[in-house]
């Protein structure tokens, strides 16, 4: 995970990024949204370096999955560049347990 951290810092600091936007299937099923525990592991050393080191917040409020678990997230830094993040219908992009996070990114100036 600290060679992770590293890079990702790395290409902040590189590319002068300051705004970043993170949409994904993450996978932490043990992750109870939206206080973000309990956290485990890889779980906890990744989130706590999203949430806690990076400013981060997640943005979808609505389970993402069909075991009613929300697995798919959109984090950032600057909630103010993300708009109406939403959650589609399970198969309204392929065939999928999964309900994808949609969401518009407010272009920056």
């Amino acid at each position: 995970f600290l060679e992770f951290k590293e890079h990702f810092n790395n290409i902040f600091t590189r590319r002068n990024i300051v705004k970043h936007v993170l949409i994904g299937d993450f996978n932490f099923p043990c992750v109870e949204w939206p206080s973000s525990y309990p956290r485990t592991g890889i779980e906890n050393n990744f989130l706590s370096f999203l949430l806690d080191d990076l400013g981060h917040s997640q943005l979808v409020s609505s389970p993402t999955h069909a075991g009613g678990r929300t697995l798919d997230h959109c984090f950032t830094n600057d909630p103010e560049c993300v708009n109406n993040v939403t959650v589609l219908d399970r198969d309204s992009v392929c065939s999928s347990d999964h309900y994808p996070p949609y969401s518009a990114l407010i272009p920056l100036l």
